[in-house]
């Protein structure tokens, strides 16, 4: 029963960047398993089922390269505002200099 309660808080204290990088990693996972899934239906000899797997590989493909730029932007962004917040901190003065 604690193990729930405490999974559930640590889901409540979860940021977007690490929610998009577990998506990533996920995604990246679930692809390689489909590719692995597919070997073994072609080797048993069902290739239609491995027809079906190879698409769904493919829109894994593309969720995870879909994540990965959104991972890439938040980095980018929480970056940006980490500057800006040092920015503010300052009075807009850098290196002596008033921006």
């Amino acid at each position: 029963m604690s193990y729930y309660k405490r999974w559930k808080e640590g889901m409540k204290n979860i940021t977007p960047l690490q929610q998009l990088h577990a998506k990533m990693v996920g995604h990246y996972g679930g692809a390689l398993g489909l590719c692995l899934a597919t070997v073994v239906m072609l080797w048993k000899g069902v290739w239609y089922f491995g027809v079906f797997l190879f698409f769904m590989i493919w829109l894994q493909a593309w969720e995870a390269l879909g994540a990965k730029q959104r991972y890439g932007n938040a980095l980018e962004m929480q970056k940006r505002m980490e500057e800006l917040q040092k920015e503010s901190e300052n009075g807009g003065v850098e290196d002596g200099v008033r921006i």
